[in-house]
Order: C-alpha cells, then structure tokens, then sequence
C-alpha cells in the first residue's frame, strides 16, 4: 500500500498509529505532519482552509533535473 490519508484528532494519532503497527506488524505505518496547513499527498497538496475545511490542488515534487541518470531521447 502506498498511501493511505486519515484524518483523526491529534490526541488519538500515536495510539492509532501503534494499534495499526501492532496489528499488521510486516507493514511500517508512518505519517507526516503537516505544514504551514499544507500536507502533499501522493499528486495532491491539502490545505487546511481557516473554517476547518479541506481545499486540494494538484501537486507535483521538484526535481533535480541535473541528477537525473536517465539520458536524453531525441526522435
């Protein structure tokens, strides 16, 4: 699996976090906390908006584009 979004009250994530690692222990659940209200998820960049809602817009990582082993294809 590769991404799974949850939203939970703050106060319960470590003990859910720990109730999924305990329950399937050949899977390492992890998580990532937001910022500045933001949080990318897979192609998606959530915000959290001042009335508590969720607002999503496409979202694509930087690269490095001179790091790249692949080589140039020109047809």
């Amino acid at each position: 699996m590769d991404g799974t979004f949850v939203i939970i009250e703050r106060s319960r994530l470590v003990d859910f976090q720990n109730l999924l690692n305990g329950i399937f222990p050949e899977i390492e659940f992890t998580k990532e906390d937001e910022s500045a209200g933001q949080l990318p998820f897979l192609d998606v960049l959530v915000t959290r908006i001042p009335n508590g809602a969720l607002s999503t817009t496409v979202y694509r990582r930087a690269t490095k584009k001179s790091n790249s082993d692949c080589k140039k294809k020109f047809f």
